[in-house]
């Protein structure tokens, strides 16, 4: 089994970016504003008639930013909100499908696992089975690996829990979440890789335990 992003995952991805996009473009307003109040603020200490002209002309042009930007302002916060319902609705079926992907991981060395112990159960006195106890134990290490990645997934669905109805907060917490789900899937790779040696180690001892 392989842990790629699935399109679930990457249509989430995709329109976290996007709402960074928009954002980024609502975010230009506050960068034009200061612009604008910077050109006021050195016309006012301006002294010179040819700087003074340079200034106006700067001013202009940096008003006529500002009226368009403002223009723009309520359309771009009308569709960003638009998009952060879809983006929601993305994340709740990226957050499935990494759960999916959590529970189906460890189940391969955990079958092998519990093979495993009742072999070992049918003799204890056999010293084969002293050397197989310590693979037993660690049989268990994907499913513990496999939790944590549940405490990473708890961290994705607060950022997005905890977000408020600002814009601004709500993209970030996309962001996050997003992030959390990034760590969970290598992690993921990890896991499955461990799965499948502590497979194969207790399908080896097993075959030895009982002679086949």
């Amino acid at each position: 089994m392989t842990h790629q992003p699935t399109p679930q995952i990457d249509a989430f991805r995709t329109l976290v970016q996007k709402a960074g996009t928009l954002h980024a473009d609502l975010s230009t307003l506050d960068g034009a504003i200061c612009e604008r109040d910077a050109i006021r603020a050195r016309m006012g200490d301006c002294r010179n008639e040819a700087e003074a002209r340079k200034l106006l002309g700067d001013l202009t042009r940096a008003e006529e930013t500002v009226i368009v930007k403002q223009a723009r302002e309520p359309r771009l916060q009308a569709e960003l909100a638009a998009h952060l319902a879809e983006t929601e609705d993305a994340f709740h079926a990226a957050n499935t499908e990494i759960t999916r992907l959590i529970e189906d991981t460890p189940k391969q060395a955990m079958e092998a696992f519990r093979d495993l112990l009742t072999a070992s159960q049918l003799d204890p006195e056999n010293r084969k089975v002293e050397q197989a106890n310590p693979v037993v134990t660690k049989a268990i290490r994907p499913r513990a690996l496999a939790s944590q990645q549940e405490d990473r997934l708890h961290e994705a669905w607060r950022a997005v829990a905890s977000s408020t109805d600002s814009l601004v907060k709500r993209v970030e917490g996309f962001k996050t979440s997003l992030a959390w789900f990034d760590k969970v899937l290598v992690a993921q790779v990890q896991i499955a890789d461990e799965d499948k040696r502590m497979t194969a180690a207790c399908q080896a001892f097993h075959k030895v335990l009982t002679n086949r």
